[in-house]
C-alpha cells in the first residue's frame, strides 16, 4: 500500500536552527511495518541559511535514509549530491538557492510503534530570509513488509 502526504501551502522559517515538524508532510505507520520512503521536497530560500532537515519515526524505529540534496554553501545550484547514509532522526543540512532546488529523500525503515514518519526541518544556519518549503512538495511511504 502506497500513501501519499501533499504539500498545499507554502510553509517558511525564518531566523531559526531549530527543527519543527512540517506542517503537512507526515504518514502514519503500524508497528513492525517496513516502509519505502521517497519524496520531492521542493525548496528556495538564502543560501547562506540552507536547510536542516530530518525525517523522525516512532520511538524503536529502525532504519536510514539519505537527503538526496545539493551539499551546503552552494549559490548556483551545483555541486556534489549528498547520498550519506543516515539514522532516522538524525538531521542533515543540504544546500538551497534563491531560484530554488529539490530535495528527494529515499530510505527505509521499520516502525518500532505505531505512529508517523513526519518531515522535520528548519534552517541550517539562522537568516533572516526566509527558507520556504513550497507547495507541491510530497512525501510517500510504500508499505513492502
Amino acid at each position: 500500500m502506497t500513501r501519499i502526504a501533499d504539500k498545499p501551502t507554502d510553509e517558511a522559517v525564518t531566523s531559526s536552527t531549530a527543527l519543527q515538524a512540517d506542517d503537512h508532510l507526515s504518514l502514519s505507520v503500524t508497528a513492525g511495518g517496513r516502509y519505502a520512503i521517497d519524496a520531492c521536497f521542493i525548496v528556495t530560500g538564502d543560501p547562506a541559511g540552507d536547510l536542516l532537515l530530518t525525517l523522525a519515526a516512532p520511538a524503536g524505529s529502525t532504519g536510514h535514509w539519505t537527503p538526496g540534496a545539493i551539499t551546503l554553501g552552494v549559490s548556483d545550484g551545483t555541486g556534489s549530491i549528498r547520498l550519506t547514509r543516515y539514522d532516522l532522526g538524525t538531521s542533515v543540512g543540504v544546500g538551497v538557492i534563491a531560484a530554488g532546488l529539490i530535495v528527494a529523500p529515499l530510505g527505509t525503515f521499520t516502525a518500532g510503534a505505531d505512529g508517523a514518519l513526519t518531515l522535520q526541518w528548519a534552517q541550517a544556519a539562522s537568516s533572516a530570509t526566509p527558507t520556504v518549503l513550497k507547495a507541491g512538495s510530497w512525501l510517500r511511504l510504500t508499505r513492502i513488509a
